[in-house]
């Protein structure tokens, strides 16, 4: 809107001054011309290009469209880079309120109640990344089935950065607003920057 307002207002300088002006007329209007078609060269030249680059997706935007890929208990998320090469992978393959699954101290610790939360191991496989890799506990965000967030307990159990090739395990815990045995399906979305995945998950006691 800015761009077609000052272009109308240089058409109207051109009538004020073609009004105003006799002697310095036919100057000052091939002058204005001049500055209204380089205007107008621009204008079409943004707009151009504003389009072509809306309509450029490269395959991450593809990924974390509505269409993000949903995964189920030991279904394992493969992860691609812009180039559609494998590059690392995550796999969810313990969901429990069992309190055998939750580790002594914080069994032990008076300031948390695991009895009200969820304990969920996620294996991840280091595929071709050169740096060492690690899915941090706050690419994770878990939701009850109603679409309430679910809190995150401050606690990683297990942060060993792995090199290509290797795989291993973290475990992370969420809070809940029932006892443990109350709470049967949830859903986990993986946002290391954006959603790459969702992991839809059912609960073991």
């Amino acid at each position: 809107m800015k761009k077609v307002s000052l272009l109308g207002f240089l058409s109207i300088s051109l009538l004020f001054f073609g009004a105003c002006s006799n002697s310095d007329n036919s100057e000052t209007i091939n002058s204005l011309e001049k500055e209204n078609k380089d205007l107008k060269e621009k204008v079409a030249y943004y707009e151009k290009n504003s389009e072509s680059s809306s309509e450029t997706k490269s395959p991450l935007d593809e990924t974390n469209s509505e269409d993000t890929p949903t995964f189920k208990l030991n279904e394992e998320a493969v992860i691609v880079d812009e180039n559609s090469q494998k590059i690392y992978s995550i796999k969810i393959i313990e969901a429990t309120t069992n309190q055998s699954a939750f580790p002594e101290h914080m069994i032990n610790l008076d300031n948390y109640n695991t009895e009200k939360m969820v304990a969920v191991k996620i294996e991840y496989k280091n595929i071709a990344l050169d740096e060492p890799f690690l899915p941090y506990s706050n690419y994770f965000q878990a939701y009850g089935k109603d679409g309430k967030a679910l809190v995150q307990v401050n606690q990683q159990n297990g942060q060993e950065s792995v090199a290509v090739g290797r795989t291993s395990t973290t475990q992370l815990f969420w809070e809940l607003d029932v006892n443990g045995n109350e709470f049967n399906e949830f859903e986990i979305d993986y946002i290391p920057s954006s959603k790459l995945a969702t992991f839809d998950l059912t609960v073991t006691h």
